[in-house]
């Protein structure tokens, strides 16, 4: 017999916080969706009453796991470049004038 599961949507309204806010929460702590693909706590887990401290904004007893991603190299600021003058087109006889 499988375990009643409880919803995010359920855990969201008992909190009275928005579900957008509350599964970005439960992703910066590093929680999972489970095997079915949706966000659901089998009643009565340790699973599921760390998913409603986390949901209501209190403190993780474990502290988030850091990210292995290599982090982000800084963007150099975007200089412009010095273009010379363009010449203009001259006709041999005005440089023969100028001289």
């Amino acid at each position: 017999m499988a375990a009643e599961m409880v919803p995010l949507a359920e855990l969201c309204e008992a909190a009275g916080v928005d579900g957008k806010r509350a599964r970005a929460r439960v992703r910066a702590a590093g929680m999972k969706k489970g095997k079915e693909g949706g966000w659901a706590w089998a009643r009565g887990s340790a699973a599921l009453a760390e998913a409603k401290r986390i949901i209501k904004g209190e403190a993780s007893k474990e502290p988030a796991k850091k990210s292995t991603a290599k982090p982000k190299a800084a963007k150099k600021p975007a200089t412009k470049k010095a273009t010379p003058p363009k010449a203009t087109p001259t006709s041999e006889g005005e440089h023969a004038q100028a001289a």
